[in-house]
C-alpha cells in the first residue's frame, strides 16, 4: 500500500508543476498581442503571414495576412499572398476576388495571373485557366514566364492535347534550361510513347544541365532498357536507387531493376545457345576478291581488294570448355547515339530589337565579338545577345569571369546555355 501512495504522490507533483508552467507562460502571450496590436505595420504583418504560409501553418498565415489586408488593401503583394492562403485552405471564391482586385490595381503583375490560372484549372475550368496562363506569357517583365508555361502545359495534358503539353514543355526549356520537373514531364511522355531516343536526349541534357535527381537518373535508366542497352540501364538504374530517399519510388526502381537484371541474364543465355547450337552455321571462308579483266587500253593498275577481316566473338563450349572462335559476320554492337552540345554566353533576351542593338554595341566597345540571334515564341519575335561558341561549359565560363566580367561587372548576369551540334 505504501509504494501505491508514493507513485501517486510523484504523480501529482508532475501534473501540477505542468499546471504552474501553463498558467506562467499564458501573461507573456497576453503581451505579445497586446505589442502586436500597437503594430500599425502592414508588411510586418505581411512577413509574418508568409513565413506561416511557407510553413504550411494556414490558419496563422491568414489571420496574420488579413491584418496586413486591414492595414494595406491595395498592396497587391498581400492581395496575392493571402488569396494563395484562401486557396490552399479551399476558400475558392474569396481567393479569387483577391486576385481579381489585384489585377485590377495592377494589370501589368505576371504572377496574379499565374496565381488565377492555377485556382481555375484546380476547378476544372481549364480555358478560363489558359486565357490569365497566356496573359502572364505576353508580359515582357514577368520574371518567372517558365512557370506559366509549365502550368500551360499541365492544362493542355488534362484537356488531352499531348502535341502542345510537349511544345509547352520546351517552351518552359527554352525560358529556363534548370526546370527539373519540365524535364521529368517530358521524358516520362517519351517513354510512355514509345520514343526512346528522344527520352535519352531530354535526360542526359538534364544531366549536362547539372540537374541529378532520381527521377532524371530513373528515367534515363528506363530508356537504356528499352534501347537494349541492359548494363548502362543497371548503372543508372542504381544511382538512382542511392539518391532516392522517397519510398515509393525506391520500390519502382528496385521492381524495375529485377526486370532489368532478369533481362540481362536471359539475353547472354540466348546467345550462348545460340552460338553452340549453330557453330557449323556461322563458320564460313571470306569470299576471294573478284579480279577483273585487263582493259585494251594501257590504266594505270588498281590496288587490289583487300580481303574483309571477319569480326570474332569468343565463348567456352560446355564439352570441351575450351577457347574457340566462331566467324561472324555483320555483327555490329548496338551503340546509343552520342549528343554533341556547344556551348556559349546569354548576355541578354529582348522582345525588341532595339534594346538588344544596344547591348551588342556595348559588347562591341569592349573588344568583344557578340551576336543576335532572332527566335518566335507564340509567334512574336525575341532576341538574344550571345557570345560564343565554346566546346565546353568551363571553357564559356573562363571567358566570362576572366574577359567579360573584369572590363564591366554587369556582364556576371551573363548565362551559360548550349545548343545541338
Amino acid at each position: 500500500m505504501k509504494k501505491i501512495f508514493n507513485i501517486y504522490l510523484v504523480l501529482l507533483i508532475f501534473s501540477s508543476f505542468t499546471i504552474v508552467n501553463l498558467f506562467s507562460c499564458a501573461p507573456k502571450t497576453t503581451e505579445v498581442k497586446e505589442r502586436q496590436t500597437t503594430i500599425k505595420n502592414p508588411k510586418y504583418y505581411y512577413r509574418l503571414g508568409l513565413a506561416d504560409l511557407e510553413g504550411g501553418n494556414l490558419s496563422q498565415a491568414i489571420y496574420y495576412l488579413k491584418k496586413a489586408y486591414e492595414l494595406d488593401s491595395n498592396d497587391v503583394d498581400i492581395l496575392n499572398a493571402l488569396g494563395i492562403a484562401y486557396a490552399r485552405a479551399g476558400e475558392k471564391e474569396k481567393a479569387k476576388k483577391l486576385f481579381l482586385k489585384a489585377i485590377k490595381l495592377e494589370p501589368r503583375r505576371g504572377e496574379t495571373y499565374t496565381n488565377l490560372g492555377v485556382l481555375l484549372a484546380s476547378e476544372g475550368k481549364y480555358d478560363e485557366a489558359l486565357k490569365y496562363f497566356q496573359k502572364a506569357v505576353s508580359l515582357d517583365e514577368y520574371k518567372n514566364r517558365d512557370k506559366a508555361f509549365f502550368n500551360i502545359a499541365l492544362v493542355y495534358k488534362k484537356k488531352g492535347n499531348y502535341n502542345l503539353f510537349e511544345e509547352y514543355l520546351k517552351k518552359t526549356l527554352t525560358f529556363n534550361p534548370y526546370f527539373s520537373q519540365a524535364y521529368i514531364l517530358l521524358g516520362e511522355y517519351y517513354l510512355k510513347s514509345k520514343r526512346y531516343i528522344d527520352a535519352y536526349d531530354t535526360y542526359l541534357t538534364a544531366l549536362n544541365m547539372g540537374i541529378e535527381l532520381p527521377q532524371i537518373y530513373f528515367g534515363l535508366g528506363k530508356a537504356h532498357y528499352y534501347l537494349k542497352n541492359y548494363i548502362k540501364a543497371e548503372y543508372y538504374l542504381k544511382k538512382a536507387l542511392n539518391l532516392s530517399k522517397n519510398i515509393v519510388l525506391k520500390q519502382q526502381i528496385e521492381e524495375f531493376l529485377k526486370k532489368v537484371r532478369e533481362r540481362k541474364n536471359f539475353s547472354n543465355n540466348e546467345e550462348g545457345k545460340t552460338n553452340i547450337i549453330n557453330e557449323q552455321f556461322f563458320i564460313k571462308k571470306p569470299e576471294e576478291p573478284k579480279t577483273l579483266p585487263k582493259p585494251e587500253k594501257y590504266t594505270v593498275p588498281k590496288k587490289p581488294l583487300q580481303e574483309v577481316k571477319p569480326k570474332y566473338r569468343r565463348y567456352f563450349t560446355d564439352e570441351t570448355k575450351k577457347r574457340k572462335k566462331i566467324i561472324r559476320y555483320g555483327y555490329k554492337k548496338k551503340s546509343v547515339p552520342k549528343v554533341k552540345f556547344k556551348y556559349y554566353l546569354q548576355v541578354g533576351l529582348f522582345s525588341s530589337y532595339g534594346n538588344a542593338l544596344k547591348l551588342y554595341t556595348r559588347l562591341k566597345a569592349l573588344g568583344v565579338k557578340p551576336k543576335i540571334v532572332k527566335y518566335k515564341v507564340d509567334g512574336k519575335n525575341y532576341y538574344k545577345v550571345i557570345i560564343g561558341y565554346f566546346k565546353s561549359p568551363s571553357q564559356a565560363r573562363k571567358f566570362k569571369y576572366e574577359v567579360l566580367v573584369p572590363k564591366d561587372k554587369y556582364f556576371r548576369r551573363a548565362l551559360i546555355k548550349y545548343e545541338k551540334r
